[in-house]
């Protein structure tokens, strides 16, 4: 049997048409064609692992083996990215076919662009509703849910669309001459890494940093990322889990995962996330469903969080210790044209209260979002232009234009009354080849310029650009950790010292 650790994953998707001005993308869901099991699948490992355990249990020929060939998805080929041979005296094969977009939803899932979000609340530039939900359980470990609207979200075992705080995966494969990563984050964001020479290099929209371990003889045996943003580094296996996160105070977690001594009761399967534990001895367990959906979760106490699904796979119940409970309701017919099983229409509150609700196209978009009483609602008009229009609770007006780089969308401009969320209307926004943000000009023609590193970190940022008042900030940073070593602006230095572990041991501002 081939090791299908090492099967190339192909979830940051292929560019592969440019027809009107506007690029192709194929990424996931993926299928197979013309085979018993079409699929769909979220990605080409889980496809081809489908496909080969099915051929072997119909087939049952041990000695079957195959080899894949990778292919470059277009519509010629209807998007064909792999194509399977068996051999050693078995004949036949299978194809594995992407699905086309004008974007990758992966790139674009979690918390909306600064001033991208409509509502409560719903990307502007892709339609999607994102959620977010915290279930109290310990004091010193947090539990947040995440939930993006899209067929495409990895499985964070808590039903579909569905992630956790911990739902941190890394796919890693090794192909003759390149290794290749992507990160799943907790809110569902993926994030690409490609090595050149022996550097990981992030794909666009990608930040932080990865590192390899390895063994003397050269094999990689972990991997470890270095968040640029809460500066925390995450150590994974290659098998995909995460293995502990410490951060800048050397405050660490470790997690645990089924293995043949586990319970049936507690994990139906190998490799599942039981136990997450930190420094202070607090720590959270979790039981499955045969689903392999979080069923409870437990503290250190004994007192447990208990999660209920629909036949669909949809979360639609949590139960808390006292006795009150969330719902969340999915694809009611008069919130949907024509609906997906995960799309969230309403959440009840622990009060029994209807308080949120949302309505949909039939492509899955958001249309409207409101609270309970009609209260701040917000409605979403996408337009033929690729703009999109939104209207809020009082009839004002903003439009949001975008380009699509490398599969993400980034905001270009906003049109429009200013919002409490976000004041900076009838602004224009352009960005480097690396999809970080390069110009901001405000509705006054304002213009704000921004340089970064080759991390991808803010070296400088001058503002009212072009002007006798241009003001500059040039930011320094850390060689390795990603943190600020000196700030110079017009009337002053700040300087920053840290430890060998990255804690600031010092400060010191100096007049200019």
């Amino acid at each position: 049997m081939p090791n299908l650790k090492h099967i190339a994953i192909l979830i940051s998707a292929l560019c592969i048409s440019e027809t009107s001005n506007a690029e192709s993308f194929w990424g996931a869901p993926y299928r197979h064609s013309g085979y018993m099991f079409n699929g769909p699948w979220l990605t080409t490992k889980d496809a081809i692992n489908a496909w080969w355990q099915s051929y072997q249990n119909v087939w049952h020929m041990p000695n079957c083996s195959f080899v894949r060939e990778v292919y470059y998805p277009s519509d010629a080929n209807n998007g064909q990215v792999y194509n399977l041979i068996l051999g050693n005296g078995c004949g036949g094969g299978d194809g594995i076919f992407a699905t086309k977009r004008d974007y990758l939803p992966e790139k674009n899932f979690g918390p909306a662009q600064m001033c991208a979000s409509g509502g409560n609340p719903i990307n502007a530039l892709t339609g999607t509703k994102y959620q977010e939900a915290e279930d109290p359980i310990s004091p010193s470990l947090r539990f947040r849910r995440y939930f993006n609207g899209s067929d495409v979200v990895a499985a964070g075992n808590m039903g579909k669309s569905w992630r956790h705080e911990y739902s941190y995966q890394l796919a890693y494969f090794k192909e003759t001459i390149s290794e290749s990563a992507v990160l799943f984050r907790p809110n569902g964001l993926q994030m690409g890494f490609r090595t050149v020479g022996d550097q990981w290099i992030p794909d666009i929209g990608s930040k932080g940093s990865l590192t390899s371990q390895k063994d003397p003889a050269g094999n990689v045996i972990g991997l470890t990322y270095l968040d640029p943003e809460s500066g925390n580094k995450e150590r994974y296996s290659t098998d995909g889990n995460i293995q502990s996160i410490t951060n800048n105070l050397s405050r660490a977690l470790s997690f645990e995962y089924s293995d043949n001594s586990t319970p049936g009761s507690v994990a139906p399967s190998l490799g599942l996330l039981i136990k997450i534990s930190d420094d202070l001895g607090h720590s959270i367990s979790f039981t499955y469903n045969q689903d392999k959906n979080i069923a409870k979760a437990t503290n250190d106490s004994g007192e447990n969080i208990n999660y209920g699904y629909d036949t669909t796979g949809n979360l639609i119940a949590v139960h808390y210790p006292d006795n009150t409970s969330m719902q969340y309701l999915y694809n009611e017919p008069s919130m949907v044209a024509v609906g997906t099983p995960n799309s969230l229409t309403g959440i009840i509150d622990r009060n029994g209260v209807r308080f949120a609700s949302w309505t949909y196209d039939q492509l899955g978009r958001g249309l409207s979002s409101e609270h309970a009483g009609s209260a701040e609602r917000v409605t979403l008009a996408y337009n033929a232009d690729g703009s999109t229009t939104i209207t809020n609770e009082y009839g004002k007006k903003a439009v949001y234009r975008y380009e699509v780089l490398q599969g993400k969308k980034l905001l270009t401009s906003l049109e429009g009354e200013p919002t409490p969320n976000c004041p900076a209307s009838n602004s224009t926004f352009t960005y480097d080849t690396q999809g970080l943000l390069k110009t901001k000009t405000d509705a006054k023609g304002n213009l704000t310029t921004y340089d970064y590193n080759d991390r991808g970190l803010e070296t400088s940022r001058t503002e009212a650009s072009g002007t006798a008042q241009a003001r500059t900030i040039a930011t320094e940073w850390h060689p390795t950790l990603y943190l600020k070593t000196k700030v110079t602006e017009p009337d002053r230095i700040t300087t920053y010292q840290y430890d060998a572990q990255g804690r600031q041991t010092g400060q010191t501002v100096t007049s200019r």
